[in-house]
């Protein structure tokens, strides 16, 4: 995942980004507002089922989305006719165990690493289907949680004193909370398929902590927060399947 350290440089091509894309959103919101006025009605040949699963196929597919868009989700949908509403959920965690060549830890050999990710996300959407289409938008509750650490047993460290070799290690801990507003729209190709494009603005909170070790003594600490905000014109280009 990306890092995202808040300056006043990002927040100024954050400002215009939002600004280009500002009428673009202008016009899905007053689609929306339009359609909201129009009561409850789906096309005779499909209907809405309780659960949906998406497959976010922009990352397979490499369009210019965000770095940390979900690759899958689950929706439960609730309400009736003109209250409609969803669930939204997803969880991802992984966990990878990787020797590779890291020129800052080792002089020979290869160190190893082990990589922890979780990302978990829970939100709610208003919908309003208008035959096949369905228009929605919401919020999402989004925390990431990254863990890696490598060890090299030939490493060096440049002390006081000198060269010094023997095992170093390094922790990297990435702790990641997002608020996310968004708006969608789907099209339902039959009563099971369906085919949806997102867009997601965010407020984000991070906290970044790094620690390096040799021989067990600890010879680098470092402890970083910052808060970020951006706008995805594209967030997420779904398929999904309902039952």
């Amino acid at each position: 995942m990306k890092k995202h350290i808040e300056t006043k440089d990002t927040c100024k091509k954050q400002y215009y980004g939002l600004r280009k894309y500002g009428i673009i959103t202008v016009l899905l919101l007053c689609t929306m507002v339009a359609h909201s006025q129009t009561k409850y009605s789906i096309d005779d040949s499909v209907k809405r089922h309780k659960w949906e699963i998406y497959l976010n196929v922009a990352p397979i597919l490499k369009l210019p989305v965000a770095d940390f868009t979900y690759l899958y989700m689950v929706k439960r949908n609730v309400g009736k006719e003109n209250s409609l509403g969803a669930w939204r959920f997803m969880i991802n965690p992984k966990y990878r165990q990787i020797e590779e060549k890291d020129p800052d830890l080792i002089i020979n050999g290869f160190t190893n690493s082990t990589l922890f990710e979780t990302n978990l996300l829970i939100g709610y959407e208003r919908q309003k289907y208008i035959k096949r289409f369905c228009y929605y938008y919401g919020l999402d509750f989004d925390f990431r949680y990254d863990h890696r650490q490598a060890i090299a047993k030939n490493g060096r460290w440049m002390s006081p004193d000198g060269e010094k070799r023997g095992q170093t290690k390094s922790v990297d801990i990435n702790i990641y909370y997002f608020v996310s507003p968004f708006l969608g729209v789907k099209y339902l190709l039959n009563d099971r398929l369906g085919v949806s494009l997102e867009s997601k603005s965010y407020v984000g909170y991070y906290l970044i902590i790094a620690k390096r070790t040799f021989e067990e003594t600890e010879f680098f600490s470092r402890r970083v927060t910052s808060q970020d905000l951006g706008y995805y014109l594209l967030y997420s280009l779904n398929l999904s399947y309902h039952f």
